[in-house]
């Protein structure tokens, strides 16, 4: 089943992949405003592309035990995932949304605290609890780990949205014109030793 969420979370792997660069090149270049623009386009497009995969997936949610296995019991298990995983998916695009902005502005802290908290200290514990202690199987996992990426990407959400973009800017400015004085020493340097 994560191969199959892999496969079609791909396109929205591109668009982060896509917005980090945009973003990053806007706030190197000083341009916050740009950059903020990009976020939104980022979000929206993410959003849009997450409930058409959310929607097939749904639709598809009888059929895709029939990948996996013959046994009736894996059919009906992962119809229950599906569903499951379908309506999280919608709100898992708010995560990659949020996960990319955050990255292009080199934002580590928000990223560590939502991931720690998120999938360590809720998630983990709570598929533990709801899926084996409670025994009701793979589903209680699937809901356990569904909370703690519910929590990560609160978390996230929250780092993306209350950024100061002025100051991500400012800050994208020194950490590129520290790495451009590296490299003219290191040239520098090389050519000297020519």
């Amino acid at each position: 089943m994560i191969m199959l969420v892999f496969f079609l979370t791909s396109p929205i792997y591109g668009l982060g992949s896509a917005g980090v660069i945009r973003i990053g090149m806007y706030l190197g270049a000083n341009e916050p405003v740009k950059a903020k623009q990009v976020a939104r386009v980022l979000t929206i497009c993410i959003c849009c592309l997450s409930v058409a995969i959310a929607t097939v997936l749904m639709l598809n949610r009888n059929v895709v035990g029939h990948l996996y296995s013959s046994d009736p019991r894996v059919w009906t298990s992962m119809t229950g995932i599906c569903t499951l995983a379908a309506s999280g998916y919608i709100l898992l695009s708010l995560f990659y949304s949020s996960m990319a902005i955050l990255v292009a502005q080199a934002r580590a802290l928000p990223i560590l605290v939502a991931f720690f908290s998120g999938a360590w200290v809720i998630g983990v514990p709570t598929a533990y609890v709801v899926g084996i202690y409670w025994h009701i199987g793979l589903l209680g996992v699937w809901m356990g780990m569904s909370l703690g990426y519910g929590v990560t990407t609160f978390v996230a959400f929250y780092g993306a949205t209350t950024t100061n973009w002025e100051d991500e800017a400012a800050n994208a400015v020194l950490r590129s014109n520290a790495k451009q004085q590296q490299i003219t020493e290191t040239t520098r340097l090389l050519q000297d030793q020519l």
